[in-house]
This record gives structure tokens, sequence and C-alpha cells, in this order.
């Protein structure tokens, strides 16, 4: 009994991208499985016999996740870290403003203000001199 061969694609229908093909239902929505834990997307198993799409699986971010969220969740850790070591936390809507930079400038950016701001605690009265 001849076993059906399937292709492996990621992308959608309109805009794919082969992978590979794979004997067997079962064998293939586990190799697209694999793939689609290893790099986050679209992918699909398609059945050249019939012509159809035989199994399909979306592991991409949601698109809720925007460098908005990303920035405010820092944030938010910052205010933790705030609370724990006295840093002050930076400015979200000055750095929502230079959104127009790279992603590297606004963390060296960020690292500078937060040099800036910090304030060295006095030393310990056991570590003054006598």
């Amino acid at each position: 009994m001849k076993v059906p061969r399937f292709d492996i694609f990621s992308g959608t229908d309109n805009n794919a991208q082969w992978i590979e093909v794979v004997e067997g239902l079962k064998s293939a929505s586990r190799r697209m499985e694999f793939y689609a834990a290893k790099c986050p997307g679209k992918y699909f198993v398609f059945d050249c016999s019939e012509h159809t799409i035989a199994d399909s699986i979306d592991t991409s971010p949601p698109a809720s996740v925007t460098i908005e969220s990303i920035i405010l969740m820092i944030h938010e850790l910052w205010g933790f870290q705030q609370h724990r070591t006295g840093v002050e936390s930076v400015d979200l809507a000055r750095v929502r403003r230079s959104s127009n930079h790279t992603f590297a400038e606004r963390r060296d950016e960020r690292r500078r203000e937060l040099r800036s701001r910090t304030k060295k605690s006095p030393p310990h009265p056991s570590e003054a001199a006598i």
C-alpha cells in the first residue's frame, strides 16, 4: 500500500515557502509542529493528491505585542527595581517620543539616563574612615 505524501509549507496559502515532503499525515503534522516550535509563524501541510490543506498551525506572536507594550513591561519591571534599589524609573512618554531611534539607540539612552539619575548612598558607618 502506498503511503500518501504531504508537503510542508511556511507562510500562508497565498504566500507560501516550501520546506519539505513527508510521508504520512501524522508524520507531516509532527514535523510541521517541530518547525513551528523552532521558528514561530504560520505553517501548513498540503495534500498533493487532493489539493487541500490537511493541517495547519500558527505560532506567531499575538498582534497585541508591540514595541510599546514591551517598553511598558520593562517600565513596570524597572518600577519594581526602583523599590528594591532606589533607582528612578525612566520617563516612558519620552521613550515613546523617541520611537524614530533604533532599539539600540533607545537602550543606550535609557542606560545613560539611569546612570545619571543613580545617586550613591552615603557610606555605611562601619565603612567610614576613622
